[in-house]
């Protein structure tokens, strides 16, 4: 996953995925360095995958936000 967030306030980046084969949403934190957000993460494979992405300010308040089933 690579975020350029460069021009705006956003210092974490959240990636949740969900889906009915898997029991806890999986959840990966990504911190912002230089305006960019990046690294790999794993999805076990299947089917019903829900990916949820959100940004948040150094404050912890959410700045932006996608959905994708």
């Amino acid at each position: 996953m690579r975020a350029d967030v460069s021009g705006t306030a956003v210092a974490t980046v959240v990636v949740e995925v969900t889906a009915p084969d898997i029991p806890a949403p999986l959840v990966f934190n990504f911190i912002v360095t230089d305006g960019i957000a990046s690294s790999t993460i794993t999805i076990p494979a299947g089917t019903g995958r829900t990916i949820t992405i959100r940004a948040f300010d150094a404050g912890g308040v959410e700045t932006h936000g996608v959905r994708r089933p």
